[in-house]
């Protein structure tokens, strides 16, 4: 006969699954509630909770929407940067904005020297003008200050803080220097000085040994030279640089970093003492190269530009690159003869344009 094992009710139940998840310790004051048993409500049982998920579009839409400002902010600070430079920091319907008026103050510095054979040129804000006159009977340098105040008072105030300075060597040598108030990059630099240099011809000896030698730095402005003949190192930030009926000698250099450069004239193609390769250099980072010269120009041209092309009067072959442009030969047909002197035409981002004068 067979024994039928008694069965065990839900309390017995409860006491074998409490004693198979708790182990009591001398630190617990209280057992821990034990795990529930799914409950059977006659449609099997209860599925497992699903753990809710992020979802991750309301992040990205707030990620969106924060480079969305930053933009905005950035193009607003460039717009009102803008607009103060265009405005000299006048900017009409917004509060605190401050009416400017452009003010200038003209004068005249002496010269004394009757030769010259080195004329150094300092101009931090500023156009310089350099003009050799065959009717001039004695050298001239006069200066115009200009700036944006709001009143006289304010315009003198400023024009007493900028200077311009003559020194001499002897009776050949001159350096000319503009002192205007420091500026940082955010200044509307409205504080400039236009320097103005006459020379008559005869403050230069026909067969000077060495040539003339003239220097001009500027930051911020335009330098033009006209007559002038010799070594011309002419040094630009931002403008353009012009040099007409000119005649370089050994060594020039005329660059500009932000500008174009414009020359007329021709080029001496004797060495200095002790150099057998003549060097002559045209130079802008960003901007535009036009070069003038004789038909019987006998130099080998290295042009090139990096983003730009290159025209020429002169029957040369360019080479075309991607975006750019380059030569490197004799100006002239030669039959086959390496000219001795090299003018060098370098862009970054412009053209270059050479003519036959």
């Amino acid at each position: 006969m067979n024994r039928r094992m008694p069965q065990r009710d839900h309390d017995q139940d409860d006491e074998l699954v409490q004693d198979e998840y708790y182990v009591p310790t001398a630190r617990s004051a209280r057992a821990p509630r034990p795990p529930q048993r799914e409950r059977d409500n006659g449609e099997g049982a209860r599925p497992p909770r699903r753990r809710k998920q992020r979802r991750a579009w309301p992040w990205l839409l707030l990620g969106c929407a924060g480079g969305i400002v930053v933009l905005l902010l950035a193009g607003g600070i460039a717009l009102f940067i803008a607009l103060r430079s265009a405005t000299g920091g006048n900017l009409p319907g917004l509060p605190g904005s401050i009416a400017t008026t452009n003010y200038t103050q003209s004068g005249t510095v002496p010269l004394t020297f009757t030769t010259l054979s080195l004329l150094q040129i300092n101009d931090a804000v500023g156009n310089v003008t350099v003009t050799v006159d065959a009717s001039a009977t004695a050298p001239t340098l006069t200066y115009v200050k200009r700036v944006k105040a709001t009143s006289s008072a304010a315009a003198h105030t400023e024009f007493s803080k900028m200077t311009v300075q003559t020194s001499s060597l002897g009776n050949t040598a001159l350096t000319v220097k503009a002192n205007v108030p420091s500026q940082n990059v955010f200044s509307q630099h409205n504080d400039a000085i236009d320097l103005t240099l006459t020379l008559p011809q005869s403050a230069f000896p026909a067969a000077a040994t060495p040539p003339f030698a003239l220097s001009a730095t500027v930051s911020i402005g335009n330098i033009a030279v006209t007559g002038a003949s010799g070594l011309l190192n002419l040094t630009d930030q931002f403008g353009n640089v012009t040099v007409n009926q000119a005649t370089l000698d050994d060594g020039s250099h005329v660059q500009t970093n932000s500008g174009n450069v414009i020359f007329s004239g021709s080029i001496n193609t004797t060495p200095a003492a002790g150099n057998t390769s003549p060097l002559y250099k045209l130079q802008s980072e960003t901007g535009n190269i036009t070069a003038t010269l004789p038909a019987n120009t006998n130099v080998t041209l290295d042009a090139n530009t990096n983003l730009g092309k290159i025209s020429s009067d002169f029957p040369i072959s360019v080479t075309k690159s991607a975006g750019g442009a380059s030569y490197y030969g004799p100006l002239l047909s030669n039959g086959g003869q390496q000219p001795a002197a090299v003018l060098t035409l370098d862009v970054s981002t412009g053209n270059v344009t050479i003519h036959q004068g």
